[in-house]
């Protein structure tokens, strides 16, 4: 078998072949690599060298003398010198590189070999001992809940609202939640029941006014009106000698039940 690259020496060869017409080196080129690819030798008939050189039969015979030079007959077809000896040192190399190759496949499969047997032989090696376990309580996150009240302050708006024909809140928002956070944070839900308390005693906020504007949620929420229904400023307008109501805040649980109830015997006022 012979190698699978061809030694070429460019110099060597276009000083050898100066004389040869650009066809002519073609086939002279074909001729030698495929000599070099069956062993060295090429059969001496015309028609399978002029198959070899791309070229018809009687087209070779025009051309073939000055390239056929170069090749000697021998046992078998044609053979050429310079390429003959670069193949067999070609040959060796590949053989000696193989029988390399061959020598260290074993040495390591011997190796590996050896290294299993010792491995085979070695007392197996005593369980490391496992470190101390340390088992910690197991802890169970619960939601974080609201530090305020959010959700009863919502309710009792729309308790306060059902009871006095103001406009229910449907749902408990994000910003509405963020805005009952805020007044609860000022006084908690004592502070929250006073401003119920102060939009149920005003005629203002219960829809007694030019526009038949009523109080909601919304408008308890804000800081400005959250302060003022505090601070009585929707409060109706006392008679001379009348002492201001008192706060929610200030009242007793069964005064307070009592003064709700007086409210809601009362004739409601009709909206506008």
């Amino acid at each position: 078998m012979s190698a699978p690259y061809m030694t070429f020496y460019v110099a060597d060869y276009l000083g050898d072949t100066r004389h040869l017409t650009t066809e002519q080196h073609g086939a002279y080129l074909l001729l030698l690599m495929t000599m070099w690819r069956s062993g060295g030798v090429l059969s001496d008939d015309p028609s399978k060298l002029a198959r070899i050189a791309g070229l018809t039969v009687a087209r070779w015979k025009r051309v073939s003398d000055d390239v056929m030079a170069f090749f000697t007959p021998c046992e078998g077809g044609l053979t050429q010198a310079r390429l003959a000896a670069e193949l067999t040192i070609s040959n060796e190399k590949s053989e000696k590189n193989a029988e390399s190759g061959r020598i260290g496949g074993r040495a390591k499969a011997l190796k590996d070999k050896k290294a299993h047997l010792a491995n085979a032989m070695r007392p197996p090696c005593p369980p490391e001992p496992e470190p101390d376990k340390i088992y910690e309580p197991t802890v169970h996150c619960r939601p974080k809940a609201d530090a305020l009240p959010v959700q009863e302050a919502f309710d009792e708006w729309n308790a306060t609202a059902n009871r006095r024909r103001l406009p229910v809140a449907k749902s408990l928002t994000a910003s509405r939640r963020k805005q009952i956070k805020a007044r609860l944070a000022e006084g908690g839900m004592a502070a929250w029941r006073e401003a119920l308390s102060a939009v149920e005693a005003s005629p203002l906020c219960l829809g007694d006014n030019e526009r038949g504007w009523r109080a909601d949620l919304d408008f308890i929420c804000q800081p400005k009106s959250f302060a003022k229904l505090r601070e009585g400023s929707y409060a109706p307008a006392g008679k001379p000698g009348q002492s201001p109501p008192r706060a929610l805040a200030e009242m007793s649980p069964e005064l307070i039940a009592r003064r709700r109830a007086l409210l809601e015997q009362a004739p409601e006022t009709p909206n506008a």
